[in-house]
């Protein structure tokens, strides 16, 4: 009767009648069943967290509750913006009523910043003799506390606040490791025992933060007495499980966890919450095509979820590192994933439910903004022009949309209809199709399962990354590739699994051996939906099947497929005034780093390109150690980092990637004759290629874009 449906596993029969989902399994539900008649109810928990799926299929029920009179939606959160969301479903004759259901969680008292320094008698160094650092910021601070706040306090300690936050105004916002041990050096000495829940931003705080209460002195003098442990996704399974067991009596556990203890997990022995008041956050510039991940103080909504972790069995406190003034100046809830996160695989969602279509009615402009931007507009925050544009634009190159007709409106093509209903990225699918045609599926589809979910290599411990790095160089095989070092480790996993040996595999390799579970799941997933689209033979029993893997061993084929993944994310290697070698992408973007997780972290360590006597220009000495590097994301961090990177040849990406136009110094595209390949800073090719070359090149690129189109053709 009651069943629950999942990504990789469905519990669910003709019987039942109360179905638990996630919001993607309801979205390829509606799909066959677009007027939901099939449904009586349909209940959206956690709706605060705003992530873009969840925004999405509100776009999607708004339209519902109009056509379907007998559907019921019911939206649900502790901390939901209600006013908001109620005006949102309140037009055009629906009625939105809200009912508020007060909380059962125990007291949990909150310890601002304020009260934190005084218990704590904690000076911050960067504080000295009333010097103030921001006197804008000072400003801010001192309104609210002299109209404001119900405590009045005095001036010397508002610029100690002041500056303790605004330290970081115009600098990365990082917490301060030295007040997170003096205040828990504070717990275990004045109150009783109780597991401590530590909010950090990242990995990166976290490894320093254990290092540093490792070394205080409450925890050096007795360590028995303290069980210290570290939480991320990304942290191995079995550290992961410790979190949950209960210590012996009288020992202090203390977790150290990002923002996935707020509400993917439950800790119930934790009495203590010490809220950094900073979480990472991606956002998604589509003017630079580049992600960054920085630290940003919470929102409210979030300040609120951190709290209640501590009153879970009983009364807890929180202590917040942040100010009253800092709380008061806080936004309300957390930004909407739509603002800040590419918008390719919600364009192909509109056009697979033809939703563009189905809500014409609520669409209200027709221009050349075409269908699907009016369509994203009706989200409750919808997203501005430039994203969807750039959405549009990526899904033309990979070949997933036409053109636009003369009604501004694009159509899915034949390679688009198949991207659309696999459950990954559009360009990780096209990936897909071309390595069924081309023999290597095998190993590529381990690559896209590992990109599509979580990278299966763990994060470790700054004592422990030397051997982590060579074990990675070991899987990667001297391909400088990390897709390759993913693809090898599943299927040395799987052969050490077939041994009895997996577990002392993972552990040597500093892999999880959850996710390479889950990665094989997934490889299942994306193994049927290519049969099912008639991309794979169906005769293939197994993505291991030899009439799909006849080119599994060809590195080069396989860096060359990773390259049609991340196209057109693909950096070169350009010298410097000084000589030195450094990196660029094709939007002439620079002072770029290969993130230090991956194989190819050490490829352009101490490499120079000398000057010719002749000239100035950078024509002569050793070419660089590759011609291009094919990447998955780029992310700004403390630096610009690539991750997910293979070395690929310029002329895999001229025949696979997708349609190149020339570039000026610019980067600005420019029109030529012999349209086909950018030489204006280098790009893809090296300066000698011949222009017959360059045609002969795009002509053949031509053809297997034809045969590419041809082969996910219905009835080929």
């Amino acid at each position: 009767m009651i069943g629950y449906q999942i990504r990789l596993e469905s519990k669910a029969s003709q019987n039942t009648v109360i179905l638990f989902c996630t919001v993607g399994i309801l979205l390829r539900r509606l799909l066959s069943d677009p007027e939901a008649r099939n449904m009586t109810h349909i209940i959206v928990d956690e709706v605060h967290e705003r992530d873009r799926l969840t925004d999405f299929l509100l776009i999607i029920l708004r339209h519902l509750v109009r056509i379907n009179k007998d559907i019921r939606i019911v939206l649900m959160s502790a901390t939901l913006n209600a006013d908001k969301f109620a005006k949102y479903f309140n037009e055009k004759g629906v009625s939105c009523p809200r009912v508020d259901i007060p909380g059962m969680a125990h007291k949990v008292d909150v310890v601002p910043l304020e009260d934190v320094l005084t218990i704590t008698g904690y000076k911050p160094r960067l504080v000295g003799r009333g010097v103030v650092r921001d006197p804008h910021y000072l400003k801010l601070w001192t309104d609210y506390y002299e109209s404001k706040a119900t405590t009045k306090i005095p001036f010397s300690d508002i610029v100690t606040i002041a500056n303790l936050e605004g330290a970081s105004v115009a600098e990365v916002l990082k917490p301060d490791f030295e007040l997170i041990t003096r205040l828990v050096t504070y717990i275990v000495t004045y109150k009783p025992v109780g597991a401590i829940l530590i909010f950090l931003p990242g990995w990166g705080e976290i490894s320093k933060c254990v290092d540093k209460l490792n070394l205080c002195e409450c925890v050096s003098r007795r360590p028995d007495r303290f069980k210290i442990l570290p939480l991320h996704s990304a942290v191995a399974p079995h550290m992961q499980r410790e979190i949950f067991k209960n210590p012996p009596r009288g020992v202090w556990k203390i977790v150290v966890s990002t923002n996935i203890a707020e509400t993917s997990i439950t800790i119930d022995d934790v009495l203590y919450v010490i809220d950094s008041g900073l979480a990472k956050e991606k956002a998604y510039d589509s003017h630079t095509k580049m992600s960054s991940l920085t630290s940003r103080f919470i929102a409210k909504a979030q300040a609120r979820q951190r709290q209640g972790r501590a009153g879970r069995v009983r009364a807890g406190t929180c202590y917040r590192l942040f100010s009253m003034a800092r709380y008061h100046n806080m936004a309300d809830y957390q930004t909407p994933e739509m603002l800040r996160t590419p918008l390719e695989e919600l364009v192909l969602q509109v056009k697979l439910l033809r939703l563009d279509e189905r809500v014409q009615d609520d669409i209200k402009t027709k221009s050349k903004n075409s269908r699907i931007a009016a369509f994203l507009t009706l989200a409750i925050e919808p997203p501005n022009k430039s994203m969807i544009g750039s959405a549009i634009d990526l899904l033309r190159g990979v070949g997933a949309l036409s053109d636009a007709d003369l009604s501004g409106n694009y159509h899915l093509t034949p390679l688009g209809a198949v991207l659309a209903n696999m459950p990954c990225d559009p360009r990780i699918a096209k990936m897909l199709v071309y390595s069924a045609n081309l023999g290597c599926l095998s190993p590529v589809i381990s690559i896209a399962a590992s990109i599509s979910y979580r990278n299966p290599f763990v994060m470790c411990l700054p004592f422990e990354r030397e051997r982590a790095r060579k074990a990675k160089l070991s899987l990667a095989d001297g391909s400088q590739s990390d897709g390759i070092a993913m693809a090898n480790a599943y299927s040395s996993w799987v052969k050490a699994n077939q041994s009895g040996n997996g577990w002392n595999f993972c552990k040597k390799h500093f892999l999880s051996p959850s996710s390479l579970r889950m990665i094989r799941s997934i490889r299942g997933q994306l193994f049927r939906f290519l049969k099912d689209a008639g991309v794979v033979d169906r005769a293939c029993a197994s993505p291991e099947d030899r009439k799909a893997n006849f080119n599994s061993a060809d590195y080069n084929l396989i860096r060359a497929l990773v390259g049609v993944g991340a196209y057109p994310n693909v950096a070169v290697g350009l010298a410097s005034k000084n000589g030195k070698i450094g990196l660029e992408t094709r939007d002439g973007m620079n002072s770029l780093k290969i993130h230090p997780s991956s194989a190819n972290m050490g490829i352009m360590r101490g490499l120079k390109w000398g000057k010719s006597k002749k000239s100035t220009q950078q024509e002569k000495g050793p070419p660089p150690p590759f011609a291009c590097l094919a990447f998955f994301e780029i992310l700004r961090s403390t630096d610009v980092f690539l991750h997910t990177t293979s070395v690929v040849s310029p002329l895999s990406l001229l025949l696979l990637g997708g349609s190149l136009s020339p570039l000026k110094a610019n980067g600005q595209k420019e029109k030529s004759d012999d349209d086909g390949v950018a030489e204006g800073n280098g790009y893809y090719v090296a300066r000698q290629r011949k222009k017959r070359r360059e045609k002969d090149s795009k002509a053949i690129g031509l053809q297997v874009d034809e045969f590419l189109r041809w082969s996910c053709s219905p009835g080929c």
